[in-house]
């Protein structure tokens, strides 16, 4: 709503829900604005039943002057005093009523008139804090009071207002309790503003629900708390101290400062008045005392500012319309603004802000009765715009104009008659009459309340009337009848009378009317007086006959009229009657015939009932005459005689219900009747089951039965049941099965328990105290406790039961799930098991057929979120969100859009799939499986899969789906195409990547430690072996890789050979290989193999014959070295004798031929 929008009335704001009315005063320092805030408020408090109260507390502070610490009290903190002002500690929390802040109730809405108000604008806010608390019956009552400190330094009427807090408090007295009464409450606020030398006209009237009598008064408003202690907790005990008024100009009889027109407040009506010329600020107290048969019930206090301003109106908002409006709910408004040229209503200003018009003089229906506050905002130019308010009332009927009228004087046919006002008003008093009387071309207009006129006897007679009332209802009636000396209304159409009798006939329809004279014409059926009133008539056969007759009051005015009378058949009527002995009820079976009109009477009772058949439950015991008559003219009657017998009146000694401890004997008859005869069951229980009186040992709790036979009536046995109970069970009947409770408000659990037993509740949690016979439970849920009673006289005498202290609303709360599974715009019933003695409101309405339904019904087409409030009888409140969830759109959202599958390689479509749910994939072709719930695609062109998911649960079914899409498809390849290269020693080696078809596709070589670049061919020198890798990403980042190994091998290996002396033929020559390198280096020789690790060495040992060459073979890793060794100066000796044997082989014994040759 646009700011112009809410200016007011001359300047005067009138109450809105909450305010915030921006208006600064002055400038004020840093240190004066911390507890500079405090504009008004007011304490009252409403009876729920059971001790229950709902206190109120509402406080106004000033949101502009206000220094930040100077918030709304979060907790507010109302404390409990007794009469004698001490602090009841065993209440709520420790005396103290600590109620939440609850920032919602505060509404910022600027309201300022640019045209009015000719200095700044002043802020306002206003929360509203309530709380049900239990409030035992206490002598002499409570105190409740509020404090805070301190006032805005602004005030003109209050001395040293920085200092100067408030206090609010209401007594609730012991009369008040007893009587479960509730304080009145104030219908409305004053307006923030008010004009400097314009008259206050304001009701400040209460509305009391117990309709009791409020007397109202001007107060001096009290003081509280201090700038040391601004909200003191829990509150001071009273007595408390009135302000102290500025001056001798102000006081509680001036509170504005004009003793020429003071403001007063009428004690009956609450209406403000008074002209206030002083601009500033102004606190004003104002009081409305309940009376109740002269006693004082309540006094509520308020404490408000107002703000006088220079106001200089250029344009005014004028409604004149109806105050109320009956019968009809649309009403009609009339716009007489003056120097206007916009208009705005508001037909609803404190409820439907949505319920506006902009045409000049609307009507507007409104959705149901009652009281509604309009508003008119006329504007002028766009800059300037003035705000008035009207309440106006829409009664269902309230008014309902009613016409009727009596003969006074007839003499000659000239004939005198009183119109009355037959009004009825339910709203209101009538107050306004306006006649319209036409006959024979006449017309007359009376505006009294009962007119009299003249007009010729038995003239028709047309008349209206509209009524006004205190209200402001209009009604009009209209009528038309023959003016006669007696009113013609009062005559019978026709009358009935039996066949065979002789009857009186009555032409009047009731009371016969004095001075009235009658002559009837002859007739057959007329026996006798054709002079008389009612002549006497007979008929002997069924028939309908036409009597006539002509009256006259003796002066000269006649009237002529007839009668039709019925001569009806006589029934017959019969009845039974039935009663079982000791019983005061009697059924009654009617077997009549030829009539269906019946009336019955009981004899000596009043009583009389019109059906056919039914069961009668007599007063006592006794004798008794029925009497059957007929309604329908033939008078005709019978009656039977009945005796009564009261058992329970027979019985009186013997107790329903009788109470003792295990093993008490208890008499059961004491003072029993000697004379009836005793039947006690069951037997086996009793010495003697006939004795009047017996004895019986409790040791259960067990139902008895007495059959009870009197003397003189042998047939009539009574039969009574007798509950023998345990006195701990009867304690513990007390206890209701049942608690019911709002969330986190502390209940009494027994209320009527006895100090004569020990309690034990279980479990604890929640109770104040589990031994307590009253403990008080205070619990965010529903707990089922067991308690146990014992009788501290008996420890026999002991019993349990559970007891249930039930949230109701949070029961209800947790019946509905946080989520709804559903299909899509299927209906489903929400909370189908709901409590129907809860109100539901569902929200957002529109979604559901009956947003305030138990179990509204809902259809959705996606994932929603509703919200659920649910309040009981007791105004307790739950409220939670609930999800309404279609899985298988949780299951569709979980494939992907699409998927990308690189060089055609087998792809996943839906990894995040769920077994709930039934996947039907097609096409089939590229699917390992179309009916999986992960089926793996693999294609070599771009290709669409359609799904339909069906969700096992719900039965609801989406169909989806998905592209797998193949980028271009390239390949990779090395140069030199061999895995593995050898590099012998240290070099370059040049690689290349060969790319074939692809998109973008970008190279990246490395080493696996450095990255070595992105050409296509790149130029190494390892010095170890290493892996090369090259990798390509096209634009798609599809990816391939490929490597090659460089080994490097080395051969540092050297030889020794001494040769520095004589080498014969035939000797050993040893080699020394050596291997200074960092790889095992292997040598061949003559087909033999020797290895040489790393820095070591070996020995090869050659027997030369002569002159030769040795060829060694070194290799490592596929690098291979060849070296020669050459020996030239090989010695061969050639010995002069050569020695024979033969043979050269002997044993011992034997001998050899030896031979030397030279």
């Amino acid at each position: 709503m646009p700011v112009w929008f809410q200016n007011i009335k001359n300047s005067c704001l009138t109450r809105v829900k909450s305010l915030a009315l921006i208006l600064t005063l002055v400038v004020i320092g840093w240190q004066d604005m911390h507890a500079s805030h405090l504009v008004g408020g007011d304490l009252t408090y409403e009876y729920l039943g059971n001790d229950h109260y709902k206190v109120v507390l509402v406080v106004r502070r000033d949101c502009k002057l206000a220094f930040p610490d100077a918030l709304f009290d979060d907790p507010a903190s109302i404390g409990i005093f007794d009469a004698d002002g001490n602090l009841v500690t065993d209440l709520a929390t420790g005396g103290q009523i600590l109620i939440p802040f609850n920032g919602d109730d505060t509404l910022n809405q600027i309201l300022i008139n640019r045209c009015t108000v000719t200095v700044d604008d002043v802020c306002v806010h206003e929360t509203r804090y309530e709380m049900v608390v239990t409030l035992p019956f206490r002598p002499g009552g409570y105190l409740l009071s509020y404090e805070r400190c301190c006032r805005n330094r602004s005030l003109n009427n209050v001395n040293d207002p920085l200092n100067t807090g408030m206090s609010l408090f209401v007594r609730l007295t012991e009369e008040a309790m007893q009587l479960g009464n509730s304080t009145p409450k104030f219908n409305e606020w004053p307006p923030i503003y008010i004009c400097a030398n314009e008259q206050i006209n304001f009701n400040h009237s209460a509305t009391d629900v117990d309709g009791d009598s409020l007397v109202y008064r001007l107060s001096t408003p009290w003081i509280g708390g201090t700038r040391a202690q601004p909200r003191p907790q829990p509150p001071v005990g009273p007595p408390y101290d009135h302000i102290v008024w500025t001056s001798s100009v102000y006081s509680q009889a001036d509170m504005l400062g004009n003793p020429v027109d003071p403001l007063t407040v009428d004690q009956t009506s609450g209406q403000l008045v008074g002209t206030p010329e002083i601009l500033g600020q102004f606190v004003v107290g104002l009081c409305v005392d309940e009376y109740r048969n002269g006693v004082l019930l309540s006094t509520v206090h308020r404490d408000f500012q107002y703000n006088v301003r220079d106001c200089n109106l250029d344009i005014r908002a004028i409604i004149t319309s109806p105050d109320a409006y009956c019968g009809d709910l649309t009403a009609n408004f009339t716009n007489a603004s003056t120097n206007g040229d916009f208009t705005k209503w508001y037909f609803d200003y404190d409820g439907d802000t949505t319920a506006t018009s902009t045409e000049e003089s609307p009507s507007y229906t409104y959705p149901d009765y009652g009281q509604y506050r309009v508003a008119l905002i006329a504007g002028l130019n766009g800059v300037c715009f003035d705000t008035t308010f009207k309440t106006i009332t829409v009664f269902e009927g309230g008014l309902s104009a009613a016409i009727g009228w009596q003969p006074v004087d007839c003499a000659n046919n000239d004939l005198s008659i009183q119109l009355l006002d037959q009004t009825k008003d339910e709203e209101g008093t009538p107050v306004e009459w306006q006649w319209t009387v036409e006959y024979q071309g006449n017309e007359l207009n009376f505006t009294d309340q009962n007119p009299t006129f003249n007009l010729p006897n038995g003239t028709l007679v047309d008349v209206t009337l509209r009524v006004v009332s205190t209200s402001g209802c209009v009604s009009t009636a209209q009528r038309s009848f023959i003016a006669n000396f007696f009113d013609t209304e009062l005559l019978a159409d026709s009358t009935k009378v039996c066949v065979g009798d002789t009857s009186t006939i009555n032409p009047f329809k009731g009371i016969i009317p004095d001075g009235v004279f009658f002559n009837w014409d002859p007739s057959p059926f007329i026996i006798g007086g054709l002079d008389q009133i009612m002549p006497t008539f007979f008929s002997a056969t069924e028939q309908n006959v036409t009597l006539y007759y002509t009256t006259n009051n003796g002066n000269g005015c006649f009237y002529s009229d007839s009668i039709l009378v019925q001569v009806l058949f006589k029934p017959d009527l019969q009845f039974d009657l039935m009663n079982d002995c000791g019983s005061l009820s009697v059924e009654i079976n009617n077997t009549s015939s030829g009539t269906e009109s019946f009336l019955w009477n009981f004899g000596g009772s009043d009583t009389t009932i019109t059906e056919r058949s039914f069961t009668y439950t007599f007063p006592a015991a006794g004798s008794y005459t029925i009497i059957l008559s007929t309604m329908d003219g033939c008078m005709n009657s019978i009656s039977r005689q009945i005796t009564l017998l009261d058992g329970d009146e027979i019985t009186k000694t013997i107790k329903d219900s009788i109470y003792g401890c295990f093993g008490d004997m208890i008499e059961l008859n004491p003072g029993g009747d000697t004379s009836y005869q005793y039947s006690w069951s069951p037997p086996e229980l009793f010495d003697d089951p006939t004795a009047v009186n017996p004895s019986i040992i409790l040791d259960s709790s067990i139902q008895i039965t007495v059959m009870v036979t009197l003397p003189d009536e042998p047939d009539c046995i009574i039969e009574k049941k007798v509950e023998l109970i345990n006195t701990a069970l009867a304690e513990l009947a007390k206890i209701k099965d049942t608690i019911d409770a709002c969330p986190n408000v502390p209940t009494p659990l027994n209320p009527f328990g006895s100090s004569g037993f020990t309690y034990q509740w279980s479990p604890a949690t929640g109770l104040d105290d589990p031994t307590a016979v009253n403990p008080t439970a205070n619990s965010p849920a529903s707990i089922l406790y067991s308690v146990t009673v014992t009788d501290v006289n008996d420890a026999n005498c002991t019993a349990s039961k559970m007891v249930y202290f039930r949230i109701a609303v949070i029961d209800a709360l947790n019946a509905i799930g946080d989520t709804t599974e559903t299909c899509f715009n299927r209906v489903e019933v929400l909370n189908p098991n709901g409590n129907p003695n809860l109100i539901y409101t569902w929200s957002p309405p529109d979604l559901f057929d009956d947003p305030n339904a138990v179990s509204p019904t809902i259809a959705v087409d996606t994932q929603t979120v509703i919200h659920v409030h649910i309040l009981d009888t007791m105004g307790c409140e739950a409220e939670k969100d609930v999800v309404l969830w279609i899985p298988v759109l949780d299951a569709a959202n979980q494939i992907p859009d699409s998927t990308k599958s690189c060089f055609g390689g087998p792809k996943p479509l839906n990894p995040n799939g769920s077994a709930r749910y039934i996947y039907q994939w097609s096409p089939a072709e590229g699917l390992d499986d179309p009916n999986a719930v992960n089926p793996i695609a693999t294609v070599m062109t771009d290709t669409r899969y359609y799904v339909t998911i069906t969700d096992t649960i719900t039965d609801c079914s989406i169909v989806d789906s998905t592209l797998v899409w193949v980028p271009p498809i390239y390949s990779l390849a090395l140069s030199p195409a061999s895995m593995d290269t050898v590099l012998c020693g240290a070099g370059n080696i040049s690689l290349t990547a060969i790319v074939e078809g692809g998109v973008g596709v970008n190279l990246s070589w490395t080493d696996g430690m450095n990255d070595l670049g992105s050409m296509a061919t790149i130029m190494v020198s390892p010095e170890s072996s290493t892996t090369y890798i090259v990798n390509a990403a096209d634009s798609f980042n599809c990816r391939l890789s490929d490597s090659i190994d460089i080994n490097v091998s080395s051969l540092d290996l050297s030889y020794s050979i001494d040769t520095s002396g004589v080498i014969c033929s035939g000797d050993d020559l040893p080699i020394v290989a050596t291997n200074s390198g960092t790889q095992t280096i292997t040598i061949e020789l003559n087909g033999t193999t020797y290895t040489v690790p790393p820095g070591g060495q070996v020995t090869i040992t050659v027997t030369p014959q002569g002159p030769e060459s040795y060829i060694l073979v070194a290799s490592n890793g596929g690098c291979v070295q060849s070296d020669t060794i050459n020996l030239p100066n090989v010695f061969i000796f050639e010995p002069p004798v050569v020695a024979t044997a033969d043979p050269t082989t002997i044993i011992r014994g034997e001998s050899s031929q030896l031979e030397v040759i030279t």
